[in-house]
């Protein structure tokens, strides 16, 4: 077995190295060399292992090749030309001839005297200056404390190795919150109770006309579902007012039901190709929100032999593959772009980065899985007296998405049945192409291409037959917008696209295409167009972005302009102008003149409050008139109380509660437990704090998703932390979710690691974890300190085992670890301290 070493003091050290000295010396022809043991130092290697270097009677040492590319991790091979080093990084190849005593590095070639490299007992051995150029480092011999120091280098393999190993330990750590299957099993009780509504008021006047519209809006939860109620009201002079606009809806989501998500009724919009508006009611499995996740991909990048890589999902480590530990490596993929990045690491420390792209539309299902929609009612002024629908989805493979549906369209004087496809494909991973058809009636094809640094590329074609039912405008457009990093003007990336109408199969009646670059703050665009105002026309825009050293408190301000060349010579000139305030205000000023006709001047000042958004405009010459407008919304709960909103609440959640200090660790709030006040609470994303009670709420959810409320440990006292790292839950609509934050009191740990036998030594360097007894997590990992001792801080109550890092019990030679067994009581009191954790490695 393999057996730590022990650190002699200076005086052993120095006996050793005399006796060592006074031994005859070995058999090499004429050698005055003798055998010394030296402890070796790696700068950034915790391992410091004892080598046997070659000790001349003036001092100079020979240091042995073998034990320190093992050390740093340096792989060498042999062939027919000497010892080939996989080093110095950039060229990964350094040769030795032991024959010739020569060494060649980046075209250089250096060869020592037969006194600076020996060859003994099948190992080389080096003068140390001649070592640290072939390390590319500096290297200290110590003969007072028989040490051989390296440092000041590149960062070598095994240093790597130890500090990827850590890292890779964090990210791993940090991405299961990452994990597609973290909500699974979250239930979703019937809440009912508390409210929310909102408000939104216009009012205009052009042309000595005014008019305005009124409409108030109320949600309440209802045995888990949102009901919803709101009007319009209308007026204008010289017009009796009217009701507009009448919405009644009750919509209930069953997140964990796979056959039955959503279920609505009142005052709903159809499904299938065109969203029609209906008082009926409908049913769908179809997820309430687009999921984050849609399937795994497996990567397997070409790695050569002895090679490791790593898997990251955006800037999240989700797997690992090593020679010793080989895996497949499973990457969750996203709906729309999920950048996958792979990282290919050689034995040396040779790096190689490959990028790739997934694109996956949301209209994707997974593979295996079924979508359905069914529903129906009377058209809510839509040019038909009623409407059904019903589509079935299937992902047939990961790539291939297949919809097949019909709608039922009756009418005054006819009714109509009519079929329609929707096809989804991935010809590649970075690529998507879907395509929908109604016969001949109606047609839309969209085409994606992403390939994230490389460029973008997106281009769309719809076709409605005219005078058909009005799915869409009649004729037909084509979009295509594309990015790359092609310098323009000194820009790094260049933006393109162009719009394209007909209103025929066979005709071209207007067009408009545009590129644009920027340059840091300034974005230039130059553009033309026909056919969509009077005559051709050629515009350049210039846009200046404003973000430091502003006056008058302003937080940034933007700045435009642009001007329409065509065959008349100068025909437009535009300019604008927006500033923002740190007082969430923004007001902006715009100027248009058009050859021909009149110039107008308009300003418009939007402020945001804890009341709501209020909005003004004032034109003068073209278009001359007066806008203001303002909404806003409130949202209540009994635990709660009312919360003033500044935009519509109607449909949204909320999440209230409090955190105090849990002193009999029983999780419920007594009487004699304080608070904590301005503690940060973290809820899906949004954070808010505590008051002087402790309470804290928050609205803007998205209801039925599962979310997560933690705290921010940093915003109170060090020696508590939650109960629970995270609750999740998943919101109601229109109500607060009440949850509450236990903090409980933290103890450090005390422990050591040593060998057994008659006289235990402490180890230094091992890595220890602490595993929670009840759920099998590992809460933190450690290392000993040079003394073998350990010590944690920050844990919270309860039981856990501490145990050896497989690492290092794999160095150590162990097949399994021992643990203790331990608990952090719920009372404060001193560090616990456990008994040392005995290695059976010392004899």
């Amino acid at each position: 077995m393999k057996s730590p070493y022990v650190e002699p003091s200076a005086v052993t050290r120095l006996l050793i190295l005399t006796l060592l000295t006074s031994l005859p010396a070995s058999a090499q022809e004429s050698s005055t060399w003798v055998e010394g043991y030296f402890q070796l130092f790696v700068e950034r290697v915790p391992d410091r292992p004892t080598i046997v270097a070659l000790v001349e009677e003036d001092g100079r040492v020979l240091l042995p090749l073998r034990p320190i590319l093992r050390l740093t991790g340096i792989p060498l091979h042999r062939t027919s030309s000497g010892i080939v080093l996989e080093w110095p990084p950039e060229s990964w190849r350094t040769v030795l001839d032991p024959v010739e005593r020569t060494f060649e590095i980046d075209g250089e070639s250096l060869t020592l005297g037969e006194t600076e490299w020996v060859e003994q007992d099948g190992e080389t051995y080096l003068v140390s200056d001649a070592m640290g150029r072939l390390l590319n480092a500096s290297i200290t011999v110590d003969m007072v404390q028989l040490t051989v120091t390296i440092r000041d280098g590149p960062v070598f393999p095994s240093a790597r190795s130890a500090a990827d190993e850590a890292r890779r330990r964090r990210e791993q750590a940090r991405s299961t919150r990452f994990d597609p299957t973290r909500f699974d099993g979250v239930p979703y009780p019937a809440r009912t109770g508390g409210f929310a509504a909102g408000w939104s008021v216009a009012l205009s006047e052009l042309n000595g006309l005014g008019r305005g519209t009124v409409r108030p809006m109320v949600g309440a939860g209802v045995l888990g579902g949102g009901a919803e109620l709101g009007v319009t009201g209308f007026f204008q002079e010289n017009r009796p007012s009217e009701v507009t606009d009448v919405h009644v809806r009750y919509q209930r989501v069953l997140p964990t039901n796979r056959w039955v998500r959503q279920v609505e009724a009142g005052t709903i919009l159809s499904r299938g190709l065109v969203a029609r508006p209906l008082v009926g009611a409908s049913i769908t499995n179809e997820p309430f929100t687009i999921p984050r996740f849609f399937d795994e991909t497996l990567v397997t990048p070409a790695v050569p032999a002895g090679w490791e890589y790593e898997v990251y999902q955006g800037q999240h480590l989700v797997g690992v593959s090593t020679p010793e530990s080989p895996s497949e490596i499973r990457a969750p993929l996203n709906y729309g772009s999920t950048p996958v990045r792979v990282r290919m690491v050689g034995p040396a420390g040779q790096e190689v980065i490959q990028d790739l792209v997934y694109l996956v539309p949301h209209t994707r299902v997974p593979v295996e899985e079924w979508r359905y929609s069914v529903g129906g009612g009377a058209c809510d002024g839509f040019g038909c007296d009623a409407y059904g629908f019903a589509e079935v989805g299937h992902g047939l493979t990961r790539r291939i998405t297949l919809y097949a549906g019909a709608d039922y369209l009756s009418e005054a004087e006819s009714s109509s049945f009519r079929p329609w496809a929707r096809l989804g494909f991935s010809p590649t991973t970075n690529a998507s192409l879907s395509l929908q058809s109604q016969g001949t009636a109606f047609l839309r094809g969209d085409v994606q291409y992403y390939r994230g640094r490389s460029g973008t590329f997106r281009a769309t074609y719809t076709w409605a037959e005219p005078g058909a039912d009005p799915v869409g405008s009649p004729g037909w457009t084509g979009q295509a917008s594309a990015s790359m990093p092609t310098r323009l003007l000194g820009g790094r990336w260049l933006y393109g696209r162009i719009f394209l109408r007909g209103l025929d199969r066979s005709d071209l009646d207007a067009w408009q295409g545009a590129v644009s670059t920027n340059l840091g703050l300034t974005n230039v665009e130059v553009g033309a167009e026909s056919g969509l105002q009077i005559g051709s026309l050629f515009t350049a825009r210039v846009f200046q972005t404003l973000l430091s050293q502003l006056p008058w408190s302003l937080r940034d301000a933007a700045f435009g302009g642009g001007f329409g060349a065509g065959s008349g010579g100068i025909e437009l000139f535009e300019a604008s102008a927006t500033v923002r305030t740190r007082e969430n205000a923004n007001i902006d000023l715009r100027f248009r003149a058009r050859k021909g006709l009149q110039s107008s001047l308009s300003l418009g000042v939007t402020l945001r409050t804890g009341l709501g958004l209020f909005r003004g405009r004032g034109a003068a010459g073209s278009g001359a008139g007066l806008f203001l407008g303002a909404d806003g919304g409130v949202a209540y709960g009994p635990d709660a109380g009312a919360l003033p909103l500044a935009y519509q609440s109607v449909g949204r959640s909320g999440v209230t509660g409090s955190v105090f200090y849990d002193l009999d660790g029983d999780g419920l709030r007594g009487a004699d437990e304080p608070p904590a006040q301005d503690a940060t609470v973290v809820v899906g994303g949004w954070r808010a704090a505590t008051d002087t009670a402790g309470h804290f709420l928050t609205w803007e959810l998205t209801p039925y998703e599962g979310t997560s409320v933690s705290l921010d440990t940093l915003t109170v006292d060090p020696e508590w932390v939650s109960a629970e790292s995270e609750i999740l839950l998943r919101p109601s609509p229109n109500l607060f979710t009440s949850v509450s934050v236990a903090l409980h009191r933290t103890r450090e740990l005390i422990g050591s690691v040593v060998t057994d036998g008659n006289a235990p030594q402490p180890v230094a360097g091992a890595g220890i974890e602490i595993v929670a007894t009840d759920s099998g997590v590992v809460v933190l990992t450690e290392r000993t300190f040079s003394d073998g001792v350990f010590y944690v801080q920050r844990l919270r109550p309860g039981r856990y085992t501490v145990r050896l890092l497989d690492s290092t019990a794999a160095a150590l030679g162990l097949a399994s670890s021992p643990t203790i067994d331990f608990e952090i009581p719920i009372e404060a009191g001193r560090p616990i301290e456990i008994t040392p954790m005995v290695l059976p490695v010392g004899n």
